[in-house]
């Protein structure tokens, strides 16, 4: 496999959410972040599809901290939707040398045939002086067949993604 380097943006200054377009012509998606949030206390990292909030998603996140592992879902998976996918945690502001890490992986996006699936995988340093670090990774889908033109990336409850956050798109090819 061959991937291609699609996008690179970096925020010159606070957002409310990302959105990065999808260009055709590939099979497979990655994309890579590094988020810091407003928020004082932590916050969830939220995706959209297409700009779809309807209820579309289904997903599992598993969570682990170094003394404790917990799982939360859409609801019953994967029956019960949700308006987005929850892909893990953004660290409170006052972190200030520490960002959540991530990729994420969309598989299929041109298939008509298959609702679109996602898997990802990140974490970041809690605590700088302890070295203790909380991790995540997750699956789920997008209940739609259409094409994926665009992610959306955004806080659950803070305002904004900050200054200095990163997404970096590829594009997977069969050659």
């Amino acid at each position: 496999m061959a991937f291609t380097s699609l996008s690179w943006t970096k925020l010159t200054s606070n957002q409310n959410s990302v959105t990065i377009n999808i260009p055709s012509g590939y099979r497979d998606l990655m994309l890579k972040f590094s988020i810091k949030g407003d928020r004082a206390s932590e916050d969830y990292l939220l995706m959209q599809v297409n700009s779809v909030t309807s209820s579309s998603y289904a997903w599992v996140l598993n969570q682990a901290d170094g003394s404790a592992v917990s799982t939360s879902t859409s609801g019953v998976f994967p029956t019960t939707q949700d308006t987005s996918i929850r892909l893990g945690l953004i660290p409170p502001s006052g972190l200030t040398n520490s960002a959540t890490i991530g990729v994420l992986y969309l598989y299929n996006y041109l298939d008509s045939t298959y609702n679109k699936t996602v898997e990802w995988s990140g974490g970041y340093e809690e605590n700088v002086s302890s070295g203790t670090a909380k991790t995540f990774f997750g699956g789920g889908y997008f209940n739609s067949t259409s094409n994926v033109t665009s992610i959306k990336l955004y806080p659950g409850y803070g305002t904004n993604l900050t200054t200095g956050s990163t997404f970096a798109l590829y594009g997977w090819t069969n050659a």
